[in-house]
């Protein structure tokens, strides 16, 4: 191996590990099976990139020549049933179009199948037959290639926008898949140009997965985000909410009554929060609460529990020492009253502006936790709330 190819290879290898340290930061960040599902596909990849190129046995002389074989003929199979059951989920059309999910299963059984046929047959096999070996390997994924874009095509045919990436994927990796196996094969007989746009079409080819991938996440993640789904929490202002917070609350009251704390419970309530959805639009008062929100959260720091009660009625929970001043609550109150005080603009239909100036009751609700119902503490709060239209009393 030439210098220069040597190169070129190596700057493809650092490019393929660059972009699996990006997948694999998205799969940590964003815990979820498909992103680690996405990032195993990646870095398998990138494995059998850089096994095809011939860098391991350049820079590891001693490396066994078999194994290698067994791993440049077997992975590719391998990768192939992979990439196929990570399309199927990647898709997320099981209900929409169950063929998709038949391809996908079916395909990656097929492949995986082929993956343990192709090692057997060249563990065993002489060293001249590793090009048709090779050839039946680049085969199985050419055809996982056709799989996917069937996939893709009938995805996007439904609807789904990330899906028409796959097409340019899939013109850069059957480049990549050419220049690798005929490197393979046989080292050395490749133009320069020709393992340069190899190397380019194999990062591209990547650069494009990891971006899908991280595009898919990030939209599931929002999917989830404003459905609530299992969370319990607002979409506006993502505090929990109903059942979820008084959850919270009762936990909150648990944890204040072993650690003989008492806890405070103040109540927001807005009284004009539709007052604009005539003027500037419906919607504008999800902007409202989200400010209302990130107010009461500098008010009160990040350790006291903010949620909403409904849409107009935001609970705080402050956990004191029992023998600690009552300035002490009264200082968090009176800076929650001059932020939430504060007038806002907003933006309505039409790209409007809209000035907005909150009109709010406060209500602090002193309860000693082991002998308070969550839920009762948060109705009086909230009765005590409706009923202030000025700073309130610390009240028993």
């Amino acid at each position: 191996m030439t210098p220069l190819e040597v190169a070129i290879w190596s700057c493809m290898a650092g490019g393929l590990l660059t972009i699996c340290m990006a997948s694999l930061c998205d799969a940590a960040l964003s815990r979820s099976t498909d992103a680690f599902l996405g990032f195993s596909f990646v870095a398998l990849l990138a494995v059998y990139a850089i096994l095809l190129s011939g860098l391991l046995p350049f820079f590891f002389p001693g490396t066994h020549t078999t194994l290698l074989h067994v791993l440049q003929v077997g992975l590719g199979p391998l990768c192939c049933a992979v990439a196929l059951v990570y399309t199927g989920r990647w898709l997320h059309v099981k209900s929409e179009d169950p063929w998709i999910t038949k391809i996908s299963f079916c395909g990656s059984l097929a492949m995986g199948l082929a993956s343990i046929v192709l090692v057997l047959f060249t563990a065993v096999a002489e060293k001249e037959a590793l090009e048709p070996l090779l050839a039946t390997s680049a085969a199985a994924c050419l055809i996982t290639v056709v799989l996917t874009g069937i996939c893709a095509w009938r995805a996007a045919l439904l609807g789904d926008r990330l899906a028409v990436w796959v097409a340019p994927a899939a013109m850069a990796l059957t480049t990549t898949l050419a220049g690798l196996y005929a490197q393979a094969a046989r080292p050395g007989v490749l133009p320069t140009p020709f393992l340069v746009v190899t190397a380019i079409s194999a990062v591209a080819y990547l650069t494009i997965i990891a971006a899908l991938s991280i595009a898919r996440t990030r939209q599931s993640k929002r999917l989830e985000r404003l459905a609530g789904l299992h969370l319990g929490l607002d979409p506006a202002t993502g505090l929990p909410t109903g059942s979820a917070l008084i959850a919270k609350v009762s936990d909150a009251f648990w944890r204040a009554s072993r650690n003989g704390m008492a806890c405070n419970v103040v109540c927001m309530h807005l009284h004009n929060l539709y007052d604009l959805g005539e003027m500037a639009g419906h919607g504008v008062e999800q902007q409202i609460a989200l400010a209302m929100s990130a107010r009461i959260r500098r008010a009160l720091g990040f350790r006291c529990i903010v949620g909403l009660y409904h849409a107009r009625c935001f609970i705080a929970v402050i956990q004191v020492p029992h023998q600690s001043n009552p300035q002490r609550i009264e200082s968090f109150v009176q800076r929650l009253r001059y932020l939430i005080s504060k007038p806002m603009r907003v933006s309505g239909h039409a790209k409007t502006h809209h000035q907005f100036t909150p009109e709010w009751g406060i209500s602090v609700v002193s309860a000693k936790a082991s002998e308070q119902d969550s839920s009762a503490v948060l109705r009086q709060a909230e009765r005590e709330a409706m009923r202030s239209t000025q700073p309130a009393a610390l009240t028993a």
